[in-house]
């Protein structure tokens, strides 16, 4: 990871988060860098920034994997 900057509208969102959503949220990309140097040394609310960011993307892939899933079932 080369520790990009989040987005801004994801870091917003981090910020806007209670404390308690942005602590899981930041377990949860800890979670999954673990192993990472660069990953240590970003704030709790960039965490929680990525791992919205993330979220979101996986959201979306699940979304379109489900759309194709009933394309293929109505052909």
């Amino acid at each position: 990871m080369n520790a990009p900057q989040a987005a801004q509208d994801y870091f917003d969102k981090a910020v806007a988060l209670d404390p308690e959503q942005t602590r899981e949220l930041a377990e949860k990309f800890d979670a999954r860098f673990r192993d990472d140097a660069q990953a240590t040394r970003l704030s709790s609310a960039e965490k929680a920034a990525f791992q919205l960011h993330f979220e979101d993307e996986a959201l979306k892939q699940w979304r379109a994997n489900v759309a194709a899933l009933y394309q293929r079932e109505a052909a």
